[in-house]
């Protein structure tokens, strides 16, 4: 599910989402791949008149059709014993007749409408090995936001049948959670017989990646900051290998189907780690999330202490061929400093999860983190992230987070204080935060 956005802030963001919707594919903008469309719209019924069905030969009739839905699977529908219906060419009596003053305006009884005769399929739709004919779209949930549920009039061998199409978000405990109460309430009058139920995949083996700020939980949040470690650890001790840009762009959250993980993306500016490990400046990090060893490396490198963080790239570029290009150190408790501030900037800038902004513009007032780190130029950067180690800052932290995260503030600041008190001698350890983050983690509630 797409986080909230707002449209004036980030137009661009909602005109991609728009373009989505319109020249989509059918998977792209949701629709269930396992359907075959064979008529151009699906107009729910509920739509026209919320309490009638039309019959095949006469004007839609008033009656109420009382069904619960199936998730995800597809209940029988019952069969009435009789058709509901009132001879009304009885001849009268001719003293009743002379008694009428006037005739009573004769009412025309509508055909049941689950006997009505459709002769033209909506679509088909495949259930594990069987194939239904949709014969009509019973209803269908309005709005952008919600599990888009539908629901089908469909048929197959001649016996109707309900289907209930619904996306549901979380793991497969959650998803099958309706299938579950459905068998165990088999046989019990009034709720649905389950016939078979099936789950739809996006693409085949496919696993669902989303940022990291769309957390669902704090476990999660916490889980994937330590599994992007362990990525980072095993790609320095076992492969030699140094990521250099880990950012909250590329830090991801990854769904295959047995469960979440933290995953890393854009190795773009990865290199192989070489003794003395002095590298060209290419990659080495997004401003607000870089370490302040390089902020200061840089705004020496580039030479120029108004250089923004923008442009320095393009000044580096386009130096002379005659000079070498500069180098600068870059190790790998630059990279676990990175993540440190990926945590904060999520603690302060969202205010849940799903990727909930935290609109900062609402208090002025407050020198907020993420905005200092942000500054426009490479030395004011390096000197803000100086001084906020140099000096007892913690406290910051706990004014700047938002009350949702507040279990994740003792976290925050033991890393805070791990990274201060080693200085500029000592370096942080892949397993010092990895125990720092395995002990925060066994306290926080798993739901």
């Amino acid at each position: 599910m797409t986080p909230p956005i707002h449209i004036d802030n980030a137009p661009n963001h909602y005109l991609q989402i728009l373009s989505s919707v319109v020249f989509g594919s059918l998977e792209c903008i949701g629709y269930n791949p396992s359907i075959s469309i064979f008529t151009k719209t699906l107009r729910p019924a509920q739509l026209k008149n919320p309490t009638s069905r039309p019959s095949m030969n006469k004007p839609p009739a008033q009656a109420q059709v009382n069904s619960s839905q199936t998730g995800g699977q597809i209940g029988g529908t019952a069969t009435p014993e009789s058709d509901l219906g009132i001879d009304l060419d009885v001849e009268m009596g001719s003293d009743l007749e002379e008694s009428l003053p006037i005739d009573p305006p004769q009412l025309e009884i509508p055909q049941d409408p689950l006997c009505a005769t459709y002769s033209t399929l909506i679509s088909r739709i495949i259930v594990n090995d069987h194939a239904y004919d949709i014969l009509e779209l019973i209803f269908s949930s309005q709005g952008l936001v919600g599990r888009g549920t539908v629901c089908y009039l469909a048929r197959r061998d001649d016996k109707e049948y309900i289907i209930k199409d619904h996306w549901v978000l979380g793991g497969k405990d959650v998803v099958l959670n309706e299938v579950k109460m459905l068998r165990e309430m088999q046989g019990v009058c009034g709720v649905p017989e389950l016939v078979e139920y099936w789950l739809v995949e996006i693409a085949p083996n496919e696993p669902r990646t989303r940022p990291l700020h769309a957390f669902q939980t704090r476990v999660e949040l916490v889980s994937a900051l330590q599994d992007i470690v362990k990525i980072q650890q095993t790609a320095v001790e076992d492969r030699g290998i140094l990521h250099c840009d880990c950012s909250l762009n590329n830090a991801m959250i990854e769904d295959d189907g047995d469960g979440t993980h933290g995953l890393l993306i854009d190795w773009e500016f990865a290199v192989h780690i070489y003794a003395g490990q002095k590298y060209v400046i290419g990659g080495t990090g997004t401003l607000p999330f870089m370490s302040h060893s390089l902020l200061w490396q840089l705004s020496e490198a580039v030479g120029d202490p108004a250089t923004s963080a923008h442009s320095w790239k393009v000044k580096v570029a386009t130096s002379s061929l005659a000079k070498p290009p500069p180098l600068i150190q870059h190790h790998y408790h630059d990279d676990l400093e990175l993540l440190f501030y990926v945590l904060v900037c999520i603690c302060i800038e969202s205010r849940g999860p799903l990727g909930v902004r935290h609109d900062l513009s609402a208090d002025r007032s407050q020198e907020w983190l993420p905005h200092l780190w942000s500054a426009g130029t490479l030395q004011a950067g390096g000197d803000l992230k100086t001084l906020f180690f140099f000096h007892p800052n913690a406290h910051k932290l706990q004014k700047q987070f938002h009350p949702y995260f507040k279990t994740l503030l003792p976290l925050a600041t033991q890393w805070y204080h791990l990274i201060r008190n080693k200085g500029l001698l000592n370096a942080v350890t892949f397993q010092e935060v990895l125990n720092l983050l395995e002990t925060h983690l066994a306290t926080l509630p798993k739901n």
